[in-house]
């Protein structure tokens, strides 16, 4: 399993946890950094995860409004935390992730679906995901080709997929991701 992957799984942890006590994200995710100063082994997973967080606390009115806009019979603050917290996860990585496929990004936030939610969840996540990226990356939903499945395309690119540097802007904020487009400047 990647680091990448842990990443993902450990943002939805920090996301889920917060939502559900109704806490401020910021609290959660320093309380997990002090929990993983302890684990150095599991850093690498840790940044990547704290990396979504951030950005999504950062894009977070932009994020809750392209799934709003998008899933008008189930409204955000009726959809269960998990699946709520799967998707800004997923829309955060579409917007401010573009080196990342757009398969990848979907089939991962299916695979978190299917693990902590249900089959269901994990058609719905996927139909939004697909017709946000529609949306901010273009007509073209690169990866749903004659080339396979996002799943398989995700499993093959998923580990490959490149790593973000370490920057000291960290990830892009509201102010990076155009209103337009939705993309990151």
């Amino acid at each position: 399993m990647s680091a990448r992957h842990k990443g993902r799984k450990r943002a939805l942890d920090i996301l889920y946890a917060a939502d559900l006590r109704r806490v401020e994200i910021l609290d959660v995710l320093e309380s997990e950094s002090a929990r993983v100063a302890k684990n150095p082994d599991q850093l690498p997973a840790f940044e990547f995860g704290a990396t979504l967080v951030r950005g999504v606390m950062g894009a977070r009115d932009r994020i809750d409004e392209l799934i709003s806009t998008t899933s008008t019979d189930w409204p955000l603050e009726r959809m269960p935390i998990v699946d709520r917290s799967v998707l800004r996860l997923g829309v955060y990585e579409l917007l401010a992730m573009p080196e990342t496929p757009t398969a990848v990004v979907i089939a991962e936030a299916g695979g978190l679906a299917s693990e902590y939610s249900t089959d269901d969840s994990r058609g719905f996540i996927q139909g939004v995901l697909g017709t946000i990226a529609e949306r901010v990356r273009g007509a073209g939903r690169e990866g749903f080709s004659e080339h396979g499945s996002p799943a398989s395309q995700a499993a093959e690119a998923s580990d490959s997929a490149p790593q973000e540097e370490s920057s000291e802007s960290g990830p892009p904020g509201p102010e990076d991701i155009s209103p337009d487009t939705g993309r990151t400047a």
